[in-house]
């Protein structure tokens, strides 16, 4: 996650290289802290239903692959039995029923699953959101400096010290 939100940094830190240097640095903090605030509600709103039905429809096509695999060795000893004339036992039967409603089954859970996750998704809290994509910010900036490097200085801390000592001549 960290690394979305240095892509994103480098991308405020580009757009924001048409100002002047000084409004450049003092913009910086702000206009991050609501683009990634502002992307973070959008996708999890708007596009959290698109992934969770895109998600589901790829297991979907999965699980409907891994059950013709599945009866494809229903299919095999059947077929023994019939070209020698004989009928299947009831078992090889059975097993074609079960992988058919294994696969039914998990595909109906799946779809109900998409359906209530992207349903809530849209529907998240819109304050919680802001305050996990403001705890990511948190982390991010945490993370930006390993614990005693030297002459590392984290975003944040860095644009404070860059701030209050833009005001003096």
């Amino acid at each position: 996650m960290t690394q979305v939100l240095d892509l994103v940094a480098a991308f405020v830190a580009r757009i924001l290289g048409v100002f002047g240097a000084g409004a450049a640095s003092f913009l910086f903090l702000p206009v991050f802290i609501l683009t990634v605030v502002i992307g973070f509600v959008l996708v999890v709103q708007k596009l959290g239903g698109f992934l969770s039905r895109t998600v589901a429809t790829v297991v979907t096509w999965a699980v409907a692959g891994a059950g013709a695999v599945l009866l494809l060795a229903e299919l095999v000893v059947a077929d023994g039995y019939r070209r020698r004339g004989a009928r299947a036992p009831a078992v090889v039967y059975n097993l074609g029923d079960m992988v058919a409603s294994w696969a039914a089954g998990l595909t109906t859970a799946v779809r109900n699953t998409a359906a209530t996750v992207g349903g809530a998704l849209g529907r998240a809290n819109g304050w919680l959101l802001i305050l996990i994509s403001l705890g990511l910010i948190w982390y991010w900036n945490y993370q930006h400096c390993p614990e005693g490097a030297a002459g590392c200085a984290r975003p944040v801390s860095a644009w404070v010290h860059q701030i209050g000592t833009s005001d003096k001549p």
